[in-house]
């Protein structure tokens, strides 16, 4: 009886360790609480609607999934112009597949186009690349990536606008912050649709527009771009401090 109870208690501690060391955040990324964000208020930049095109990739972690309805986790938005969310899954669905990841441009009328990818349950509390892809005027065509394998392409969509909103990152006001962390996220001026093996660290190129490594760590106030062309993200929402006047302004008090 003794050595049962002994057994119980050493299976409960050690579930408990498990549990802990996997919410501790690591250093040099961003965890974003609910309602914070990170944003890059630099007007038309990120647009990614032109014949030479625009890949966004983002490496990020999940403690946890969406599992309401109406949970949004914003990894990526530009509004009026694309989005890279998590959502609740389909009930029809394999009971392997938690949430979707949608990649998605918006039209004109302000609806969304484009696709979903499945998460499944092995990528929670594991690292995920995310690519997309888009390219062209008018029409659009996009392409997407998890972890260098092509999920969705060479489909196209109607007519959008451009927007001079800013680059939201891990979360944006009036939607949830993603519940785990981010690490890395580059923006080039090229359009990728074939398989690749990708990077854990992104470099710049010639093609890279912005590139933030997160090596401030979580809490930070900013986080600088490393490709060399200036376009800090600063917090937002409920983990920020006013650190840029105009933006909080626009997209609600900065608070403590």
């Amino acid at each position: 009886m003794r050595t049962s109870a002994t057994m119980l208690l050493l299976l409960i501690n050690l579930l408990i360790i498990q549990d802990s060391s996997a919410i501790d955040i690591p250093e040099g990324v961003y965890a974003p609480k609910e309602g914070g964000y990170v944003f890059a208020d630099y007007p038309d930049v990120f647009d990614g609607f032109s014949n030479e095109g625009l890949t966004v990739e983002i490496w990020f972690y999940l403690t946890d999934f969406p599992k309401d309805t109406q949970e949004e986790w914003i990894l990526i938005d530009k509004p009026k112009s694309y989005i890279m969310r998590l959502v609740s899954k389909r009930p029809v669905l394999p009971q392997e597949v938690v949430c979707e990841m949608d990649h998605m441009v918006y039209f004109s009328n302000g609806g969304l186009g484009g696709s979903s990818a499945y998460m499944s349950d092995d990528r929670i509390n594991s690292w995920v690349h995310f690519t997309f892809s888009m390219q062209g005027k008018g029409s659009v065509q996009t392409t997407a990536f998890v972890n260098g394998k092509r999920i969705s392409g060479g489909g196209s969509t109607g007519a959008f606008f451009a927007s001079d909103d800013p680059l939201f990152i891990g979360g944006r006001e009036g939607h949830n912050s993603i519940k785990g962390w981010i690490d890395e996220v580059r923006i080039s001026k090229e359009y990728r649709c074939n398989d690749f093996k990708p990077e854990r660290r992104f470099e710049a190129n010639r093609e890279t527009i912005a590139l933030w490594h997160f090596d401030e760590g979580n809490g930070s106030n900013f986080y600088k771009d490393s490709s060399g062309n200036g376009y800090t993200l600063y917090t937002g929402g409920t983990t920020a401090v006013d650190s840029k006047s105009k933006s909080a302004t626009t997209w609600g008090r900065l608070k403590r």
